[in-house]
């Protein structure tokens, strides 16, 4: 990436595509930002039993916006959506190939937890 100077500015794009290149002073300052989240404690999702054959149970000290399951290679095989804090919610996996799968989460609170799980033992 390219720094702006004083009269003349240009920004390779990075990830956005690019060149861009201006040749007049610019008094505009762009920022890219994200948010930041503070790691959550190891406790706050729990994932069980692990590995499974039919059913998996999930715990959260949070609410669960979204929840998905990911086979090896990156498609969604399972979704839930709306898991209210501090209940423990089964998840059906009975009809899921023996295997490792990642199971992805979007709390309340706009973290997002990952968690290894493994069908078929």
């Amino acid at each position: 990436m390219k720094l702006i100077t004083k009269d003349n500015w240009s920004f390779d794009g990075g990830p956005f595509g690019g060149p861009i290149t201006s040749h007049w002073y610019d008094t505009t300052a762009w920022f890219f930002t994200s948010k930041i989240y503070q790691p959550l404690p190891e406790d706050s999702v729990l994932v069980f039993p692990c590995p499974s054959l039919d059913k998996l149970y999930l715990k959260s000290n949070y609410t669960v916006k979204s929840m998905y399951i990911y086979d090896a290679g990156g498609r969604i095989v399972s979704e839930l959506y709306d898991m209210p804090a501090n209940t423990t919610h089964s998840i059906e996996i009975i009809n899921l190939e023996k295997g490792i799968y990642i199971l992805r989460g979007e709390l309340s609170n706009g973290n997002s937890f990952y968690k290894k799980i493994i069908v078929g033992g």
